[in-house]
């Protein structure tokens, strides 16, 4: 298979959740979940080409995802949507469709390494969307944003590029 950049976009976002362990689901978070600093959110943005081509390359209902972060005055999403940038929880769940999103944890061996991630992600604010999907740090998609920043805080790999 020839990758072009949408699919390679659409894989980075599927290997994501291979190395995340799933915690629940949004939307209408009840019972006994609590969302955690560091959890990685999934959510499906409305219809489009691109949209339509990420979710069916990695045949996922996803398309977009961040970094929870807790501020003094909430929760945001550290996101790549447009540049990089901290949206508040309730603004980011507003964009998707049906305002439901998934919570992905770290595994526990990674959990420490939170506080690095954010500011990893944080470092990159400011910097505007790549439309060609390049691992570069020029320009940064979503899943690319949480593919660098675990990477900056570990060390390691979020799952395996192919």
């Amino acid at each position: 298979m020839r990758w072009t950049p949408r699919t390679l976009a659409g894989f980075l976002l599927s290997i994501l959740l291979l190395g995340l362990c799933g915690c629940g689901q949004g939307g209408s978070l009840s019972g006994t979940f609590v969302l955690q600093e560091g959890d990685i959110l999934f959510q499906s943005l409305p219809h489009n080409s691109l949209v339509d081509t990420i979710e069916g390359s990695t045949h996922s209902p996803f398309s977009h995802c961040g970094i929870l972060h807790r501020k003094a005055n909430g929760w945001v999403v550290i996101e790549a949507i447009g540049p990089v940038k901290e949206t508040p929880l309730t603004r980011w769940t507003a964009q998707g469709r049906s305002r439901r999103y998934s919570v992905y944890r770290l595994r526990e061996n990674y959990r420490s390494r939170i506080p690095a991630m954010i500011s990893a992600a944080q470092s990159y604010e400011g910097r505007p969307y790549d439309m060609r999907y390049e691992l570069d740090d020029e320009k940064i998609y979503c899943s690319e944003l949480i593919y660098k920043a675990f990477q900056q805080a570990s060390g390691e790999q979020l799952g395996k590029l192919q």
